[in-house]
């Protein structure tokens, strides 16, 4: 990443910073914990994709965002499990990268202590598992027949376990009082004669708080997005698969995010409202990098598509080198008209978020 790019990331964190610390803001820790997940979704969006359009449109779409602008100048505490949960799958992501057993516990200790919160984020366990079953499945089929797999096979399993005895041991408080009060497990929610026909009743609900005008928690554009890029990933996730055997983990992470944090709020006893917003929180960030997704996606789409319809040059007003005649800067027609359709989208979405809150 350039000088330029990092200049780029800079200005937004700074103006998320400006967003949600101007004025009267009940907490400053909620408001720095605003921005610390918008920095978070960068790091993680450049460590999945390595690309420099996603990770600076999912930050673009997160410092803008109305629903994470409105939950942290009203104080949401719920702006906090949103926080620990983008760093929770990225310390995740980077102890699968890289193998170093700091990042296992981090994990760990994050997704033990996230799991006094609520359930939303005491769920999040189940997406943890998928990626580690995708991870798994990734090693297993690439590498199963090489020397070095049955250490390499040992170390896998002592940081997961690692991590499990750290997600243990943080969130046993919370596990012993719940123990005390009884709760009911998963299989008696399953086994309810209810739960199905509420299933069914939650889904639009849940859906509609995403896309109908009267509840969204997103604008027009931005939920555009957002449909563009899940439709991208789950197309990715399955190619994936029919072309290696196994699905990529990066996508498994992000569609495990999501439908978790869905279900998590659809298992919740009461009817799913505007109100459920605070619970939806912790799919703030995956939404972005979704976005994110979803904007890189269709501006390749469409300069390859204009590209192959009719490529020109167009000479800038400007010089290659100061003082130089003949020397213009050039560009291709397809670049010229995708950086102006790509600026006007931002400004879409940019402009109906931030209306959608001042």
């Amino acid at each position: 990443m350039g000088t330029f790019q990092r200049a780029v990331i800079g200005v937004l964190i700074l103006t998320a910073g400006v967003l949600r610390l101007y004025g009267v803001v009940p907490s400053d820790i909620i408001a720095l914990a605003s921005i610390a997940t918008g920095i978070g979704i960068a790091l993680l969006a450049w460590r999945m994709f390595d690309s420099w359009e996603i990770t600076v449109g999912s930050l673009f779409f997160a410092v803008f965002s109305s629903w994470d602008l409105m939950a942290t100048r009203n104080g949401d505490l719920a702006v906090l499990a949103a926080c620990a949960a983008v760093w929770l799958f990225f310390v995740l992501y980077r102890g699968i990268e890289t193998g170093h057993i700091w990042y296992w516990f981090f994990a760990g200790a994050i997704l033990g202590l996230g799991y006094q919160y609520d359930l939303p984020f005491r769920i999040l366990g189940v997406a943890v598992i998928v990626v580690l079953v995708a991870y798994w499945l990734a090693l297993w089929i690439k590498f199963r027949n090489h020397g070095r797999f049955k250490f390499a096979r040992q170390q896998i399993l002592g940081s997961i376990a690692l991590m499990a005895v750290t997600v243990f041991i943080f969130s046993l408080p919370e596990v012993a009082q719940l123990t005390k009060q009884g709760f009911d497990m998963p299989w008696t929610i399953l086994a309810s004669g209810s739960f199905w026909s509420d299933l069914v009743r939650d889904i639009p609900q849940t859906l509609a708080l995403f896309f109908l005008p009267e509840s969204r928690l997103i604008s027009l554009p931005f939920a555009v997005l957002f449909v563009a890029g899940l439709i991208h990933i789950v197309w990715r996730f399955v190619h994936s698969w029919r072309m290696h055997g196994h699905p990529g983990v990066s996508h498994s992470l992000i569609l495990g995010w999501l439908f978790v944090g869905l279900a998590s709020v659809m298992l919740a006893d009461t009817t799913v409202t505007i109100a459920d917003s605070s619970r939806l929180m912790i799919l703030f960030p995956v939404v972005c990098i979704y976005a994110g997704i979803g904007f890189h996606w269709l501006r390749v789409s469409f300069q390859r598509w204009y590209r192959a319809r009719d490529e020109r040059l167009v000479c800038l007003p400007w010089y290659r080198h100061a003082g130089r005649i003949g020397e213009r800067l050039c560009i291709g027609e397809s670049v010229l008209a995708t950086i102006i359709a790509a600026s006007a989208v931002l400004l879409s979405v940019g402009i109906s978020e931030i209306s959608r809150y001042f």
